[in-house]
Order: structure tokens, then C-alpha cells, then sequence
């Protein structure tokens, strides 16, 4: 009997063992897909986000609730195919928008507005807006009234933020899907 109880118990102990092994294994491949599950939001599968400057092109992704004069905008796709639990891609979408004074007066009124806000500063931004960048703590980013998003909401853009830079007729949007 104490063959047979010895056996149980060594059998038990290799159960173990191997159990323990596989969640080591398992837990590492879960720390790697999480890695690269928020690389793959932290960077864009688009290495070189062309900059756009269609208004048709852009309404064909957003919606315009007043039309700007001039536009300037990239979108851009996180590729999430890869992760632990594969999904849908994810969407930025960021683009600056420049009115005369009446249009921006008009868009004024049909937002809500918020509170101050802030937007980075994009390369692609003309120097006019560039000028109007604050910096603090090491970082550079724009700052003016902050509004509502919603009436630029269409499809997978559900999300993001609407920035006047200071006085100027530029708004900077941001979109996202996630």
C-alpha cells in the first residue's frame, strides 16, 4: 500500500510541476501580447501619415457641420490583428480646420463649449498656428477653448476633442474609434 501511496503522490507531484511550467509559459506569452497589444495602439501601421488637404475627402469621413475654407488632416489606422484577442482596427483621425469669421461664428454657435483646452502641435500645421504654441514643462502644444466633438461624429469616430486655437478662425480636431 505504501508502493501505491508513494506512486499517487510522485504522480501528483509531476501533475504539478507540469501544471505550473505551462502557466509560467502561459503568463509570458500574455505579458508579450500585451506589449505588443499597446505598441500596436502607440504606433501606426501607417509609417509615413500622408497629410491631406481635401475637403471632399475629408467629409467623406467625418461630418462637416459648417464647411471650412481650408483643411489640413491625416488619419491614421492602429492595426490590433495581432493581439492577444484579435479585434478591429482603431482610427485617429486629427485635422485642422481653418473658417473666415463668419463660418467660425456660425460653427460656434452650433457647439457646445466646454472649458480651456489643449492640442499638440503637429508639424504639418502652418507656422501661423505653430506661433500660436505655449510651452511648459518641456512640452508644446496649442491652447484655447475646448468644444463639444459631436456634430463632426460619423461611423468608427465616436470619440475625441475640438480645440479653437486662441482667438484664431483654427480649430484643431481630433477623432478617434477607441
Amino acid at each position: 500500500m505504501t508502493k501505491k501511496l508513494n506512486f499517487s503522490i510522485k504522480s501528483a507531484l509531476v501533475v504539478i510541476v507540469f501544471a505550473m511550467s505551462a502557466c509560467a509559459v502561459s503568463n509570458s506569452a500574455t505579458a508579450n501580447n500585451q506589449t505588443r497589444n499597446s505598441r500596436n495602439m502607440n504606433e501606426s501601421n501607417v509609417k509615413t501619415t500622408e497629410v491631406k488637404t481635401s475637403i471632399e475627402d475629408l467629409e467623406t469621413q467625418i461630418n462637416l457641420p459648417v464647411r471650412p475654407s481650408e483643411v489640413k488632416w491625416t488619419a491614421e489606422v492602429f492595426d490590433n490583428s495581432r493581439g492577444m484577442v484579435p479585434g478591429p482596427n482603431d482610427y485617429r483621425l486629427t485635422a485642422l480646420l481653418k473658417y473666415d469669421e463668419k463660418t467660425a461664428a456660425e460653427l460656434i454657435k452650433k457647439l457646445e463649449a466646454e472649458n480651456l483646452g489643449n492640442a499638440d502641435v503637429k508639424d504639418w500645421f502652418p507656422d501661423q498656428v505653430k506661433n500660436s504654441a505655449k510651452t511648459s514643462d518641456g512640452k508644446t502644444f496649442l491652447e484655447g477653448v475646448k468644444f463639444s466633438p459631436a456634430p463632426f461624429f460619423h461611423g468608427s469616430y465616436q470619440n475625441g476633442n475640438l480645440i479653437r486655437v486662441g482667438e484664431t478662425n483654427y480649430f484643431v480636431l481630433n477623432l478617434f474609434s477607441f
